[in-house]
């Protein structure tokens, strides 16, 4: 890393951006020309490289093609970059699309926080993210919910030759399959889902049917009719 060209981009009040990549937080500096700058040890991790210097020159597309193609979600990161260099002013508390990380296997769900940094003219060079992790809370109430429901329902509409009581058909679905389910018992289309888990129509239409032959049926409406008889 060009340490001198990093340091030298500071937003405002004149931050050490060398002192911010040892908080505990992901952070993150992205060029104005979608270059990465530096990050912490936090974020290589997540994206799956070997340490945080193997961030340097990378765009976000490349990010995205390292945790295998996760293009979507990482075209909002860019955007909101250009968002916080457009308006010369922070972006804050924005809820990030969901990313998932083979390196680390799990789920990413965060609250980022981002601010332009200026070169000695003034001018925006970079952007500064500062990620805070949030736990899946309101994630897990609507899944407590949902199996709740599915417990509460008569053994003999879950696949009866299989069913057994006190059994929860859910526990045999992934996470995500849960939370697709969930939301279309709430009535949501499979679009107004994917909006809201910040995922590919297509993603949530393969977790949508992984889920009906997990549950045992075989259309949306017998689903839905069946959970909710």
């Amino acid at each position: 890393m060009n340490k001198s060209k990093t340091c030298s981009l500071t937003p405002r009040f004149h931050i050490d951006i060398e002192s911010l990549l040892f908080l505990p937080m992901n952070v993150f500096v992205q060029s104005k020309d979608n270059e990465g700058l530096a990050c912490n040890d936090q974020v290589a991790e997540m994206i799956g490289l070997k340490n945080r210097h193997d961030f340097e020159g990378l765009s976000y597309r490349a990010m995205a093609k390292i945790m295998g193609g996760q293009y979507q979600q990482y075209r909002s990161f860019r955007q909101d970059d250009l968002l916080v260099m457009k308006n010369n002013k922070p972006l804050l508390n924005k809820s990030e699309p969901t990313l998932y990380s083979e390196a680390m296997k799990k789920d990413y769900y965060f609250i980022t926080n981002r601010f332009p940094l200026y070169d000695q003219n003034g001018h925006i060079e970079a952007t500064l993210g500062i990620a805070f992790e949030v736990p899946y809370s309101k994630i897990d109430q609507s899944l407590t919910q949902v199996k709740a429901l599915l417990n509460a329902l008569p053994s003999n509409t879950l696949n009866p030759e299989k069913a057994k009581p006190r059994k929860n058909p859910l526990n045999n679905l992934t996470q995500r399959e849960q939370q697709v389910v969930y939301l279309v018992l709430k009535g949501k289309t499979l679009k107004a889902v994917a909006k809201d888990l910040r995922l590919s129509p297509r993603t949530v239409e393969t977790y949508f049917d992984n889920a009906k032959q997990k549950l045992g049926y075989k259309t949306k409406s017998e689903l839905i009719q069946q959970l909710l008889a």
